[in-house]
C-alpha cells in the first residue's frame, strides 16, 4: 500500500456531520493555498491513501467531504481523521460564507522545488466535491482558502478493522474517531494478559507482534490526539475476529465546541 501519495480518497457514509456553521475552532491555521484532484481512480482510493483507508467509495465512515493534508498538519499519521473547516477567500471564484468541514485521509505530497505540498508549504489538495461547494467554477491553478480545525462529530463508536494479521501479528485500522478526530497512541490486551504499547505501522494502522493473537478476545486503550481524551475498549475483538472484518464499540471520544 502506498504511503506517500497525493490522492484524496473519499470515504461514504454520512458520518460526519456537517457542523461547521455551530463548530468552534480548536485551532486556526489562517490561509492556505489549496486545489482539488479531478483524477476519477484517485478520487475513489485505489490505493486508500497514506492513512490506509483503502479503497472505500460507498463504505463507512466517512464522505466526500475529504482532503490530503501537508506533513505539517499530517505529523506522520498523527493527521489521519481529523476535521478540519475550509472557506475559500480572495477570489471573485468564491462561494460567499461557504464553509465546508472536511476530514482529512491521506497525505498530500509535493515536489521537492515546487507544488503546493512541498515541505514546509501550507496546502491542501481537495476532493472535487470540496471544491464544488466552495467556489462557483472550476479554474486552473490554486485558490486560497482559510483553515481551521473543529471537532469531529461522528455517529457511532469508535471502528476497529484488523487489517493484517497472522497468528503472531496483526495490524488494526481504527477510524470514525469523534472529537479530535486524529489517534496519538494505542495500547493492546490480547485475552486476561497486560497491556503493551502497538507502533503506528502507517497512516491510521497500528501494529503488534511477537504475541499470540489468533484465537483469543483483543482490547484496545486509544489516546486522541488531543491527550486528555481516550477510549478503552475491551473485548472489542472477539476471539473469533478476522481480518478484514468491522468491530464497533459503543463508545468515542466526546465532542467538544
Amino acid at each position: 500500500m502506498s504511503r506517500g501519495v497525493t490522492s484524496i480518497v473519499a470515504l461514504t457514509v454520512p458520518l460526519l456531520l456537517l457542523l461547521v456553521p455551530r463548530a468552534s475552532a480548536v485551532e486556526e491555521y489562517g490561509v492556505w493555498d489549496s486545489k482539488f484532484t479531478g483524477t476519477l481512480s484517485l478520487i475513489q482510493g485505489e490505493d486508500g491513501g497514506s492513512c490506509g483507508y483503502g479503497k472505500t467509495n460507498g463504505v463507512p465512515p466517512y464522505n466526500l467531504p475529504t482532503i490530503a493534508i501537508s506533513s505539517k498538519l499530517y505529523e506522520n499519521g498523527t493527521g489521519c481523521g481529523a476535521c478540519y473547516a475550509v472557506q475559500c477567500v480572495k477570489s471573485q471564484m468564491c462561494r460567499q460564507d461557504k464553509i465546508v468541514a472536511v476530514t482529512a485521509t491521506s497525505e498530500c505530497i509535493g515536489q521537492p522545488r515546487s507544488g503546493i505540498c512541498r515541505p514546509g508549504k501550507k496546502g491542501i489538495i481537495m476532493s472535487p466535491w470540496v471544491y464544488d461547494q466552495i467556489v462557483k467554477n472550476r479554474v486552473a491553478g490554486n485558490i486560497r482558502v482559510r483553515l481551521a480545525r473543529i471537532p469531529c462529530r461522528r455517529r457511532g463508536g469508535l471502528v476497529f478493522k484488523p487489517v493484517m494479521g497472522t497468528d503472531y501479528f496483526i495490524g488494526v485500522l481504527i477510524l470514525n474517531a469523534a472529537g479530535p478526530g486524529g489517534i496519538a497512541s494505542v495500547h493492546m490486551k490480547v485475552g486476561a494478559a497486560g497491556w503493551q504499547p502497538m507502533a503506528r505501522n502507517f497512516g491510521g494502522v497500528w501494529s503488534v507482534s511477537g504475541v499470540k493473537v489468533i484465537g483469543v478476545p483483543i482490547s484496545f486503550h486509544v489516546v486522541g490526539a488531543i491527550k486528555k481524551y481516550s477510549v478503552t475498549a475491551l473485548n472489542v475483538l472477539p476471539a473469533t475476529w478476522r481480518v478484514n472484518g468491522t468491530y464497533v464499540f459503543a463508545k468515542n471520544f466526546p465532542i467538544t465546541e
